[in-house]
């Protein structure tokens, strides 16, 4: 795959309700890709949705809270062979949640008054992809653990494991079929600003942000990515997953899903950074995406 190119991104954003979002995603790799450091330094004052729990939420139960929280994400990585990558990380928030009414649902959920998250895990890393932004062929597997107790200094004691595996085959020359299993469980006392949800701009798109919210997650995305004309191409995407707050009964459903069209235009030739558009249905009407970079 050749040297991995290092990434710092920062953006910073001011709405007219007076919210702010300030973040700083890096991707930097040391020593001729032996090391890989990566994470997120950031602070957020934003209003997010809260439609219940569970994967049979009602839309008409949409709750809006505000959250602000700084945020630090540090993930180190050491590579053992050609292709794995072995190493630890940490992440810390400081959620101060506001504009709950009391009786609501947010204010009856678990974490509703706040609380620190401060938790350490593990983390075990392929990439045998041909390309780090946009590849063509091969596959990638991130496995993780994440622990947090009194003893990281966390307000609530729970444990994450997550699995992300991405696979990437190329059908003929600027035609590629890339597909995504995503699966996160969680143990114990986890606060419900804590749980996996779908969706977003990466995960089932097409439902509202947050839109599903639980546990424990399981989903399946695929793309097909076409050339159309010179820096222009285009992609068909589907996706189906479900939640539910026991591991044992993840997958049983029921499935939601998504499906959608998108456009894509190389900014970048070296690295293939593409502007993404896309537009994603679902049973319940659909959204319209606009960024940088691939969902996965």
């Amino acid at each position: 795959m050749g040297i991995k190119p290092s990434q710092i991104q920062f953006a910073a954003v001011y709405t007219l309700k007076k919210q702010l979002l300030i973040f700083m995603p890096y991707e930097v790799y040391f020593d001729q890709d032996k090391t890989r450091l990566f994470g997120e330094i950031g602070y957020f004052n934003y209003f997010f949705n809260y439609y219940g729990q569970g994967v049979d939420s009602k839309a008409e139960d949409l709750e809006i809270y505000n959250a602000n929280f700084p945020r630090a994400i540090v993930s180190a990585l050491r590579r053992v062979s050609s292709k794995w990558y072995v190493g630890g990380q940490y992440i810390f928030d400081n959620y101060n949640i506001n504009d709950v009414v009391a009786g609501s649902n947010v204010d009856r959920a678990r974490g509703s008054g706040g609380g620190v998250v401060s938790s350490i895990g593990a983390e075990i890393l392929y990439d045998g992809r041909d390309q780090l932004i946009y590849p063509s062929k091969g596959s990638f597997l991130n496995v993780k653990s994440e622990v947090s107790s009194k003893i990281t200094g966390a307000t609530y004691q729970y444990q994450k494991l997550e699995l992300d595996f991405r696979n990437y085959t190329s059908v003929t020359k600027g035609h590629i079929i890339a597909s995504n299993v995503y699966m996160g469980l969680s143990f114990n006392e986890i606060p419900f600003f804590q749980q996996y949800f779908i969706s977003s701009g990466t995960k089932l798109r097409g439902f509202n942000d947050r839109r599903f919210q639980d546990n424990n997650v399981v989903l399946f995305q695929t793309e097909y990515r076409y050339p159309i004309y010179k820096r222009l191409s285009g992609a068909a995407f589907y996706g189906v997953g479900t939640l539910n707050n026991k591991v044992e009964n993840l997958l049983r459903g029921p499935y939601k899903q998504s499906g959608g069209l998108g456009l894509r235009f190389l900014l970048n030739k070296r690295d293939l950074i593409n502007l993404r558009l896309d537009y994603a249905f679902t049973n319940e009407g659909g959204n319209f995406y606009a960024t940088v970079k691939e969902a996965f």
